[in-house]
């Protein structure tokens, strides 16, 4: 059963890890790879290990997959690929097959037949690529991965500065690609180099070292515009660590960051993380308190990311991959530890009780481990006497915003009467309606409440069994001190106006507060659009005149804010949006897997009364020649795209779109039917729009085939008299007679 997560996406939904169909097996396994089926001895996995070493080959970038033996997974590739009885494929990063065998073949051989089968090495396309895309960041950055890949090996072994001879042959291509990719037009270039806790073996490179200091000043001269942007921070650790004397404080006295509860940091928590250590070690604790706060928000890396789409929503899976002491070590201790030096016992008292709600008697261990490395064994001694918290809530993925969080299957309360009083308050509060794995995973006071709402660190502010109004939420919001973005913005505004990213959040608020006042219908006249949206489209252009903030990188988590139904009633709304859609179509072109732009686009194309077509702009965007097979045109634009094909009676394109959504369910029913588990309703929603296009397509034989799939598993349609209607007024009488039959049983 599939996790409803209602937040900024509507439907997003959480992936379920079973019943994974192989064709989404297949496209998660990254870049060029090497499936080995069945078993293989360990001699012989040591033989494909120092063949891929090989310097043509390991430029190539194949990685070794091991593929069970009696693994559907196994079987399906045998028959996909044809391939009988070989124990061995070698597939390219669009999953075509390059060669295959039976025995570990000599590099030589592998080389040769790679050649024969026209595999293109990735550093090779990449630049082919590049000469014609030569403003292209995601291909950029992956042109640089490949090139730090290949100089790691070379340089792997040495110790200390590389000599000349050294330096040129491990780091000269990949500081020549830096350096040129910092001397084009580099904003929103995306690199993920930093890693807190590696070390930095480009600090031992003089050519690197140079690079750097070359370019360095440009990236601190871009957190001077954008102080909350998480790639630049990455960016200008990756150099400064390397450099080895760039000062954090004296570059953070020059920023001015618009912040708030739950948003975005200064600097990014993976480098706070970083710097925390740099200040410990100077004992310079002042420093280690400010840093280690925003040093709790790291807890990883994420791993393995993916979206798709199916009709209704997005399915996501993905993890966070933990890095080892995180956020315990980098931050909650040196946090205590930098309070008891400083003698702040009662922010140390209340830190104290914050780690333990969130982490039990891990947390209290952490914590008395900060008290003895900062010789204060009397807080130590009571931190061990005092009585963990029982009554908590956890914090569930809510990134920092208030939450109205509800218990599903718990109550007879519609979610959207919940719904209804999260989007009430002010600040509107995230929602969330918990069910299965994901409800169990919060520790209820109580088993009967029925919700809570949370602030933006996990802390319970109330609770309660039934539907709560929206005064007596707001009253809770305003007794904890709860403040809107809006307001937080306001005030900032005041001493920094203009500031893009405070008027983002303003003429976020702005627009709620418009939408919710707005009445009538049709386009609004002069005077009522001045009043209502005036001032909101007026902070939308000032957020819009910084580059930095709207073609920043973003998280999907921090996906675009601003739409709503009612600015497209706003000729001045209207008007922003059709001076902004060229610039953002633009920056889609540099960045088209960016899913913050690709939510900005969808927004300001409804202002701009959906004049521009799918398929007209994603003709014009070329993803990296690497981007996995299937992740482009990304999910979230599917749904719009899908709905609008529809309405439009673009029946070939629909097909298009169902087919692979329609495998893949029906995949994971056949998995989940092994245990016992009844077919997903969900899945016959997929299975009638199919239907419908094909018979709208006039092709009756492969609609009955679908409905015969469905049929054959247990599924039924809660209606399908729509279906049986367009197939009767198709000239397919019998069809209809044959399902009606068929699905009343």
């Amino acid at each position: 059963m599939r996790t409803s997560m209602l937040l900024f996406v509507p439907a997003l939904l959480v992936a379920q890890s079973s019943g994974v169909h192989p064709m989404d097996r297949l496209a998660q396994m990254k870049g060029n790879k090497i499936l080995l089926l069945g078993s293989w001895s360990k001699a012989d996995r040591g033989l494909w290990d120092g063949a891929l070493e090989d310097e043509a080959l390991f430029t190539a970038d194949f990685s070794v997959q091991e593929v069970a033996s009696r693994d559907e997974f196994e079987g399906w590739l045998r028959r996909e690929y044809g391939v009988g009885a070989a124990r061995w494929l070698a597939l390219d990063t669009q999953n075509r097959l390059l060669s295959s065998g039976t025995k570990v073949p000599a590099p030589e051989a592998l080389e040769s037949a790679l050649a024969t089968s026209g595999f293109v090495n990735p550093l090779r396309q990449l630049r082919q690529f590049l000469k014609s895309h030569p403003d292209h960041l995601e291909a950029r950055a992956d042109l640089l991965v490949q090139l730090r890949r290949r100089a790691l090996k070379v340089a792997q072994g040495s110790t200390g500065d590389l000599n000349a001879e050294q330096d040129t042959l491990a780091w000269a291509p990949f500081a020549d690609a830096v350096d040129a990719a910092f001397q084009g037009s580099w904003r929103g270039l995306s690199l993920p180099f930093f890693r807190v806790e590696e070390g930095q073996p480009e600090a031992r490179s003089p050519i690197m070292r140079f690079v750097f200091g070359r370019h360095i000043a440009k990236v601190e001269g871009a957190l001077m515009q954008a102080p909350t942007n998480e790639s630049l921070w990455n960016l200008w650790a990756w150099m400064a660590r390397s450099l080895g004397h760039r000062s954090w404080s004296k570059l953070n006295a020059t920023l001015e960051p618009f912040l708030y509860p739950g948003g975005p940091t200064s600097p990014a928590p993976n480098v706070a993380a970083w710097l925390v250590r740099e200040a410990k070690a100077k004992g310079d604790w002042a420093e280690v308190e400010k840093l280690a706060r925003t040093a709790t928000g790291f807890q990883g890396y994420p791993e393995n990311e993916a979206m798709r789409w199916f009709p209704g929503g997005m399915t996501w899976s993905g993890a966070m991959a933990p890095v080892k002491g995180y956020p315990l070590e980098s931050a909650w201790q040196p946090l205590l530890e930098a309070l008891l030096h400083l003698r702040r016992d009662g922010e140390a008292m209340d830190a104290f009780n914050e780690l333990c709600v969130r982490y039990g008697e891990r947390g209290a261990a952490a914590a008395r481990a900060a008290a003895m490395a900062a010789q204060r064994p009397e807080m130590a001694k009571l931190w061990n006497s005092v009585s963990l918290p029982k009554d908590y809530f956890c914090q569930p993925f809510t990134w920092g915003i208030p939450a109205l969080v509800v218990r599903g299957g718990r109550s007879d309360i519609p979610g959207k009467s919940f719904y209804a009083v999260a989007n009430g308050v002010n600040p509107t509060l995230a929602f969330l309606f918990l069910q299965g794995d994901m409800g169990k995973s919060v520790k209820w006071p109580s088993t009967t409440n029925q919700w809570a709402v949370i602030d933006g660190q996990g802390r319970l502010l109330a609770l309660g069994d039934a539907l709560p109004t929206v005064a007596e939420v707001q009253t809770v919001l305003d007794q904890a001190g709860v403040e809107s973005r809006g307001k937080t913005a306001r005030a900032f505004l005041r001493t920094h106006p203009d500031h893009p990213d405070a008027s983002g959040a303003l003429a976020i608020e702005l627009g709620k507060v418009a939408a919710k006042t707005q009445s009538g219908d049709g386009l609004l006249d002069a005077k009522t659009d001045a009043e209502l949206w005036g001032p909101c489209a007026e902070a939308w252009a000032n957020y819009f005149k910084d580059e930095y903030a709207w073609g920043a990188s973003r998280k999907i988590i921090e996906i675009f804010e601003g739409r709503n139904d009612a600015a497209a009633r706003s000729p001045r709304m209207k008007a922003l949006a059709e001076r902004q859609l060229p610039a953002t179509e633009a920056e889609l072109r540099r960045r088209p897997m960016s899913m913050y732009l690709w939510s900005q686009w969808l927004w300001l194309r409804k202002l701009n009364e959906n004049r521009r077509t799918f398929p007209e702009v994603l003709e014009d965007l070329k993803p990296s020649p690497t981007v996995t097979p299937g992740a482009f045109p990304p999910a979230l634009i599917m749904q719009t795209w899908f709905d609008e094909a529809r309405k439009a009676g673009q029946w070939r394109e629909v097909i298009e779109m169902l087919k692979p959504v329609w495998a893949r369910e029906l995949h994971r029913v056949d998995a989940e039917r092994k245990t016992g588990k009844a077919p997903d309703p969900g899945v016959g929603n997929v299975a009638l729009l199919l239907t419908e296009a094909l018979l709208q397509n006039d092709q009756p034989s492969e609609a009955d085939q679908v409905m015969t799939s469905w049929g054959q598993r247990g599924g039924r349609f809660a209606s399908m008299d729509s279906l049986l209607a367009l197939a009767k007024a198709r000239g397919y009488e019998t069809l209809a007679k044959n399902w009606k039959d068929a699905f009343s049983k």
